[in-house]
């Protein structure tokens, strides 16, 4: 592609990196103050709490004796972190999130300078990225933060080797370049799998660009770029090999592997081309109608003038028509190398809304280049060249607020689904202030989700929370659609987990929020009564799949 000199001066980047991090703060401020926990947080957060000690070394061996951080130590170390200086206050949770957003984002658009990319594609490609709805949830859930810190290190990979490379002629510096690169590839595998087969096309970048300052191997400038090839190349095998070895939700593909492929294929390009792609006019048209907020519509008015006033000055002239067709090019690939890590396990499930769509978060990177790819070259087929730049920036805010109305109307949802369950939890305690020992209690009478926003839909976030009100050991569990009873029990489903049966004793107890009253379960005959006369009917809360909700779009 063209190069833009323009990139690199100073004060045009400080001005790019300044309207970008404006950007994201925008979208973040819009709801960082109104979220809060939900399902998996509540249970990490349970654990944590009924640590021997409040230490951060007591904390931390809590954290690690829960299974999943020892596949993902990094999200088992930020949970630490974050609950040694935030304790139960989420909004410490949402503003470190908000930091790491920005950063990535950032970084991103560093790396696309030291690739000497032209301007407008520098800003564009982080700025399309930033605003999409694809992986909303990594926006909103404590557990789903761990997937932005793996794009971050990703970035910062990439950023850091091509520095590296660019350092030969400092004997030093290349050195320290090296072991952050180094570093990244641990961390970012350490942190979430889904970015991991993306270091494979920063291997690929740093090779090509290696090549084009030292195509002679022997000579002393070639050197940094040949040890950060090998070092990279060495800890991407090391991080699968770790992954494979540790992981539980590798294999498990039933029939046949390319129906498997296909059934990915098939789901992910639905979600991300049609649904967020194609038919994002339905959506908006449908948020304007259903979910109207002047707030949001105003802002993203306000955000749209401003991001076409920027961009226009940025102008697209510099990228040809044949350059717009090897960027798509280039996103495809990274696309499909998003998604790369679901071909070895069963476990996958894409959402437009729910909390299963935080796969999307390495993917949606694939999906901004081809978004822009896709802009900029139908946008190439304007023949003045003056209405060229206008219609691009007009075309690239439109997609770029349409990810701000979307995300902020998905937040609004996880807002209320926060207020509903402190709600829910503040009469729990207010009707026991005390449990007896080996008491459980089953929620009733509560939708586990508001739109695609979890409330409480399985054993692990209300024991979780409540764990963390008494300071002990707490059994619970909700009752959804898929509970079932009978002589020996009541047993309760959730995704593909084995049934959990809660045996019948003067301990079992139904806490009905629809009636605000605690009915206990000493026997089958009790609960057939409570079941056949009592219980809230189920209806407003039908066909709920977990990971995605209820579907609002």
């Amino acid at each position: 592609m063209a190069i833009s000199g323009e990139a690199n001066t100073g004060k045009r980047k400080t001005a790019d990196l300044l309207f970008l991090a404006g950007v994201v703060m925008v979208l973040q401020g819009y709801f960082v103050r109104r979220l809060g926990f939900y399902s998996d947080d509540w249970w990490i957060l349970g654990t944590l709490t009924n640590a021997r000690a409040q230490g951060l070394g007591a904390i931390l061996s809590a954290a690690f004796r829960i299974d999943g951080f020892v596949v993902r130590p990094v999200q088992g170390l930020e949970f630490s972190l974050l609950y040694w200086l935030f304790g139960n206050n989420p909004l410490g949770y949402h503003v470190a999130n908000f930091l790491t957003l920005i950063a990535g984002v950032l970084l991103f658009y560093l790396a696309l300078v030291r690739l000497k990319l032209p301007r407008i594609l520098v800003v564009a490609l982080p700025l399309v990225y930033a605003m999409l709805p694809h992986y909303s949830t990594a926006r909103f859930w404590l557990s789903s933060f761990c997937a932005n810190i793996s794009i971050l290190f990703l970035f910062l990979h990439l950023y850091a080797g091509l520095r590296c490379v660019c350092a030969a002629e400092n004997a030093g510096r290349w050195k320290w370049w090296l072991a952050i690169s180094g570093l990244s590839v641990v961390a970012c595998a350490l942190a979430y799998e889904v970015a991991v087969p993306l270091f494979l096309v920063n291997f690929c970048i740093l090779y090509r660009v290696q090549r084009k300052r030292s195509p002679l191997h022997s000579n002393s400038a070639s050197w940094p770029g040949n040890v950060l090839l090998l070092c990279t190349g060495l800890l991407f095998a090391a991080s699968i090999a770790y992954k494979f070895l540790l992981s539980e939700r590798t294999g498990g593909i039933a029939g046949s592997y390319l129906m498997h492929v296909a059934r990915i294929l098939r789901a992910v390009l639905a979600n991300d081309f049609w649904v967020y792609g194609a038919k994002q006019p339905v959506i908006l048209w449908k948020i304007v109608r259903d979910y109207y907020n002047p707030r949001i519509l105003l802002t993203g008015a306000a955000l749209f003038a401003a991001i076409v006033y920027y961009l226009f000055n940025v102008g697209a002239d510099a990228v040809k028509k044949s350059d717009w067709l090897k960027l798509i090019g280039a996103g495809i690939v990274v696309y499909v190398g998003g998604y790369a890590a679901f071909l070895v396990t069963s476990n996958f499930q894409v959402s437009a809304a729910g909390i299963s769509n935080r796969i999307t978060v390495a993917a949606a990177i694939g999906v901004a280049i081809c978004f822009v790819g896709a802009a900029g070259l139908l946008c190439s087929f304007v023949k003045p060249k003056t209405l060229r730049s206008t219609v691009f920036s007009l075309v690239l805010a439109a997609v770029a607020c349409s990810g701000y109305i979307i995300n902020c109307t998905i937040s609004n949802f996880f807002a209320q689904s926060y207020a509903q369950q402190l709600a829910v939890l503040d009469k729990i305690y207010a009707i026991a202030p005390g449990l007896g020992k080996n008491s459980t209690i089953l929620l009733d009478g509560q939708c586990p989700y508001v739109g695609p926003a979890p409330v409480f839909d399985c054993h692990w976030d209300l024991s979780g929370a409540l764990t963390m009100h008494y300071n002990a050991d707490v059994k619970a569990d909700v009752r959804t659609r898929r509970m079932t009873y009978n002589a020996s029990g009541i047993s309760t489903y959730v995704y593909t987990i084995p049934s959990r049966l809660y045996p019948y004793s003067p301990q079992l107890l139904v806490y009905n929020a629809e009636k605000n009253k605690l009915y206990s379960l000493p026997d089958f005959k009790s609960a057939t009564q409570y079941f056949s006369l009592v219980a809230p009917k189920l209806e407003p809360c039908a066909n709920v799949l977990e990971g995605e909700g209820i579907r609002i779009f």
